[in-house]
C-alpha cells in the first residue's frame, strides 16, 4: 500500500514552484518589452497615419513592467496572496498589447506582408479593454486580498467587476461594422484588409449596439463601486489596516499630481509621467501588503500632500504673473518677476502650509500655545466640574486627533468622576494625572492610527498599547 503524502506536501509543492514562475515570467515579459523598444524605434522612420491608433508601445510596456516588477516580488514573498497576482496579470497584460501594437505598426506599415499582423491586431483593437480590469479588481481586493465581508457590498463588488468585464467581451465577438458605426470612426484600408472578424458572432446589428453602448458606459460606472468600497473600508479601519490603507490614499494623491503633469506635457514626458504613477500605486501597494516600515506614512503622507500644494501654488503663481506681466514686459522680463515673486513667498507659503498640514494629519500638539488657549476658553464658559472635564477631553482630543479620549478625576469623597469624548475601538495609552506629586486620576487616550493590542490588559512594548499605572511613589 503506497505511503501517503504529508498534509502539507502539495502546499510546499507550489510554494517552491513559484521562483521558477517568478523567474519564467520576467525573463519572457522582460523580452517582450525589449522587442516592443525595438519595434518602436524600427517604426520612428515609417510615417503611420495618425487614424490607426497604432500609439508607440513602449508607453504601454513600461506602465505594464512598473506592475510587474512589484508584483513579482510580491508573488516570491506572497505566493498565495490574490492582490500579487493581480500586478503580474495586469502587468503582464500591459505588455502583450504593447508588443501587439507595435508589432502590428511593423507588419503592416514597416515590413508590410509580415506574418500574425491580423492576430496581434486582434488582441490589440478587441481585447485591449480588458486593461481596464485591473485598478477596479485590485481596489476591491485591497489590502488583504479578500472581498467585502458584507453581503451586499460583495454581490455589489462582483457586479462591479461583471460590468467592468463585459466591454472586452463585447468586443471580442461584435462585428468590426458595428463596432465602427459605434464609435464613429473607420480603419484605415491597410488594417482593414486584416482578419478583424474572425470571432465576431452574427446576431442582428441593434442588439449589437445596445450590448456595446451599455459596455462603453458601464466600464466607467463601475468604477463607483471600487471607490466605494475603499472609501467605507478607510472610514471603518483603524491600526494597522488604516496604516495600510493610508499608503493607497498616499499613492493616489502622487498619482493624481503627475497625471495632471502629464496632461499638460507633451511625448514622451507624459507617457513617462504615466508609467511613474502606475509604478507609485505598485510600489505602495507592495509596502502596504507586506507591512514593510508600514507606519512610514504618517511622515510620508504631510510631507507628500505639503510639497504637491507648494507646487501647485508655485505653477498658479507663475502662470498669474506671465498672465499679469507678459502684455507689458517681454517672455524673458517676466520670468525672471516670476522667479523673484516665487522665491520671496515660497518660505512663507512653505511654513504656512506645513502648519495647516500638521493640523491637518497630527493635531495642534505642535502649537502648545494654541492648545491652551482653546483649552482656556472652554474652561471659561464651563462651571460645573463636568463640563470642564469633558473640555480638557475635547482639548486633548484635538490636539492629537485621538478618536478616544476618558477623564477619571478621584473627589475627595472617593468618588470617581469621569468623562468620555469619543467612542473607543482598541486599549488606550493609560497616563496618570498627578498633583502635587499624587495621582488623582488618569488619562486614557487612544492615539490615531495606532494598531491595537492583542487584549485589553496586556503590556505591550509600543507606546501605544495600554501599560500598567505603577504605585504612586513618595512625593517630590
Amino acid at each position: 500500500m503506497p505511503a501517503k503524502p504529508p498534509p502539507n506536501a502539495s502546499a510546499r509543492a507550489s510554494t517552491n514552484a513559484v521562483p521558477v514562475v517568478v523567474v519564467v515570467l520576467a525573463l519572457v515579459l522582460g523580452a517582450l518589452a525589449a522587442a516592443t523598444v525595438w519595434l518602436d524605434v524600427a517604426n520612428s522612420a515609417t510615417a503611420i497615419p495618425p487614424g490607426t491608433g497604432l500609439e508607440a508601445g513602449w508607453v504601454g510596456a513600461l506602465a505594464g513592467l512598473a506592475q510587474l516588477v512589484p508584483g513579482l516580488l510580491l508573488l516570491w514573498r506572497l505566493p498565495r496572496h490574490p492582490i500579487a497576482w493581480v500586478l503580474v496579470g495586469s502587468g503582464a497584460a500591459w505588455v502583450v498589447d504593447s508588443f501587439c501594437a507595435s508589432w502590428t505598426a511593423y507588419a503592416v506599415y514597416t515590413r508590410p506582408g509580415l506574418p500574425g499582423a491580423s492576430a496581434t491586431f486582434y488582441v490589440y483593437q478587441r481585447l485591449g479593454a480588458a486593461l481596464l480590469l485591473g485598478l477596479p479588481v485590485l481596489l476591491l481586493l485591497f489590502p488583504d486580498g479578500r472581498l467585502p465581508r458584507a453581503r451586499g457590498w460583495r454581490r455589489a463588488s462582483v457586479a462591479s467587476i461583471a460590468l467592468t468585464a463585459l466591454l472586452p467581451v463585447v468586443l471580442a465577438f461584435v462585428p468590426s461594422h458595428v463596432a465602427e458605426e459605434v464609435t464613429d470612426s473607420a480603419l484605415p484600408a491597410p488594417l482593414a484588409a486584416l482578419d478583424i472578424d474572425p470571432f465576431s458572432v452574427p446576431l442582428p446589428d441593434a442588439v449589437w449596439r445596445v450590448l456595446l453602448s451599455v459596455a462603453f458606459v458601464g466600464a466607467w460606472v463601475s468604477m463607483l463601486v471600487p471607490v466605494a468600497v475603499v472609501v467605507r473600508r478607510y472610514r471603518r479601519s483603524v491600526g494597522e489596516r488604516r496604516a495600510q490603507l493610508r499608503w493607497l490614499v498616499w499613492a493616489a494623491g502622487v498619482d493624481l499630481v503627475l497625471l495632471v503633469a502629464g496632461w499638460l506635457s507633451d511625448d514622451p514626458v507624459s507617457g513617462i509621467l504615466l508609467a511613474a504613477s502606475v509604478g507609485v500605486t505598485s510600489a505602495a501597494v507592495v509596502v502596504a501588503v507586506t507591512r514593510h516600515r508600514l507606519y512610514d506614512i504618517d511622515r510620508l503622507l504631510p510631507a507628500t500632500f505639503v510639497y504637491a500644494v507648494l507646487a501647485l501654488l508655485v505653477v498658479a503663481v507663475d502662470a498669474l504673473v506671465f498672465a499679469a506681466a507678459g502684455a507689458v514686459l517681454g517672455q524673458r522680463d517676466s520670468a525672471l518677476v516670476a522667479i523673484g515673486i516665487v522665491a520671496a513667498v515660497y518660505g512663507p507659503l512653505r511654513d504656512r502650509v506645513s502648519t495647516l498640514v500638521r493640523r491637518l494629519f497630527r493635531g495642534s500638539r505642535d502649537d502648545p500655545y494654541a492648545v491652551v488657549s482653546a483649552l482656556a476658553e472652554r474652561l471659561e464658559v464651563s462651571s460645573d466640574p463636568s463640563d470642564q472635564l469633558l473640555a480638557v477631553a475635547r482639548s486633548v482630543a484635538e490636539a492629537f486627533r485621538s478618536p478616544f479620549v476618558r477623564v477619571e478625576i478621584e473627589q475627595a469623597s472617593g468618588e470617581t468622576l469621569h468623562v468620555e469624548h469619543g467612542t473607543p475601538s482598541r486599549s488606550p495609552l493609560v497616563l496618570p494625572v498627578v498633583y502635587r506629586g499624587e495621582d488623582i486620576g488618569r488619562l486614557l487616550l487612544e492615539p490615531a492610527g495606532a494598531p491595537a493590542c492583542p487584549t485589553a490588559t496586556s503590556a505591550c512594548s509600543a507606546t501605544w498599547c495600554a501599560r500598567p499605572r505603577p504605585p504612586p511613589g513618595p512625593a517630590s
